[in-house]
């Protein structure tokens, strides 16, 4: 009977602690920043065959602010992970390189 009670409880911990992680991974954005990285990537590929620069940078304007905002509430939540592939120091933000930059070009700029 002991075993049994053990074995119960050990699976209820292991059920809560499962849905736990779940609902933290889909309450802080781990799916939205995906579908925006996919809309985009897919916008941009679908446009460079177009060649129409123009439409390219709106359409890459109009995701690229949700996709900074997304990878902000991604950067707070319980899965914050740092990309090998972007070197940030500890005073620098990936959002203020990025607006810097697109300054710099003079891109996306409300006219």
């Amino acid at each position: 009977m002991k075993i049994f009670v053990v074995g119960l409880i050990s699976f209820v911990l292991g059920l809560g602690l499962a849905g736990f992680v779940a609902i933290k991974f889909f309450v802080y954005g781990g799916q939205s920043v995906a579908a925006s990285e996919i809309q985009f990537y897919s916008n941009t590929l679908q446009l460079i065959n177009t060649n129409d620069i123009n439409e390219i940078i709106k359409r890459s304007c109009f995701s690229l602010p949700v996709a900074l905002e997304n990878k902000e509430q991604m950067d707070n939540s319980f899965f914050a992970t740092e990309s090998p592939l972007i070197m940030v120091s500890a005073d620098e933000s990936i959002e203020d390189l990025a607006a810097k930059h697109l300054s710099d070009k003079g891109i996306c700029k409300r006219t």
